[in-house]
C-alpha cells in the first residue's frame, strides 16, 4: 500500500513539475522498496534524494529529514548487500549531516540507527556508545520508540561483552517498550537479537 501510494506521488509530482515534492517521493520509494527487499532499486531512488537534498530548503517539509533517513537507508542497504565498509561510511556521513542540523529528532534517529548498524556489523563497543548517547538525549525529549530500542542494542552489547544478567534484563525491558509504543515493524529483529543475547548467556 505504501509503495502504490509512493508511486502515485512520483508521478504526480513528475507532472507539476514539482522538485521538493519529487525528493519527497523518491523518499517514499527507497523506504518502500528497501522493506520489501528490492534494495537495488531503494538505493536508486535514496540517491536521487541524497542528490538534490538541500538541508536548509527540504528539512522542513517532514518530521524524519529526508537527507538523514536516506543516508541511513542507503547504509542498511548496503550492509544487507555486504559492503559494510562503505555502509560504514554512510553512517558517519548521516551522522554528520545530524550534528549540522542540531535538531533533537535528527540527531535521536541518528544515534539509534548507528547503534543499529555497529549491531549488525556485530561491534559491540561502538553500538553501546551510540545506544547510550541515544538514551540520553531520548529520556531528555521523551522519544520512547527510540529509547526503548537504543535500551534493547545496549542490552544485546553488554551480554555479549560478559554482562548477561544486566544486558538480558534490559532487552526485556526494552522490547516491552517498543511494543507498547504500537510498532511492530521491526520486532523480529529485537527477538533475533534477543536470541542470540541468550546463546551468549549460555541459555
Amino acid at each position: 500500500t505504501a509503495g502504490a501510494l509512493a508511486e502515485r506521488c512520483f508521478h504526480m509530482a513528475q507532472r507539476l513539475d514539482e522538485p521538493a515534492r519529487l525528493l519527497q517521493a523518491h523518499w517514499a520509494l527507497g523506504l518502500s522498496c528497501f522493506y520489501t527487499g528490492r534494495l537495488p532499486e531503494a538505493r536508486e531512488h535514496l540517491h536521487q534524494v541524497i542528490a538534490a537534498y538541500q538541508p536548509q530548503q527540504h528539512n522542513p517539509l517532514a518530521l524524519q529529514d529526508p537527507g538523514i533517513t536516506s543516508l541511513t537507508y542507503d547504509a542498511l542497504a548496503l550492509w544487507l548487500l555486504g559492503f559494510a565498509d562503505q555502509a560504514v561510511q554512510r553512517n558517519q556521513q548521516m551522522l554528520a549531516l545530524a550534528q549540522q542540523l542540531a535538531q533533537p529528532f535528527s540527531r535521536a534517529w541518528a544515534l539509534s540507527f548507528a547503534a543499529m548498524l555497529h549491531y549488525l556489523l556485530r561491534q559491540a563497543p561502538t553500538a553501546q556508545a551510540y545506544a547510550e548517547q541515544g538514551i540520553e538525549l531520548c529520556r531528555q525529549q521523551g522519544f520512547a520508540m527510540y529509547l526503548a530500542m537504543n535500551t534493547m542494542i545496549r542490552g544485546w552489547a553488554l551480554t555479549v561483552q560478559g554482562q548477561p544478567e544486566e544486558g538480558l534484563a534490559a532487552i526485556h525491558r526494552g522490547l516491552a517498550r517498543y511494543t507498547a509504543t504500537g510498532a511492530s515493524l521491526s520486532v523480529p529483529t529485537y527477538l533475533s537479537l534477543l536470541a542470540e543475547s541468550y546463546q551468549h548467556s549460555n541459555q
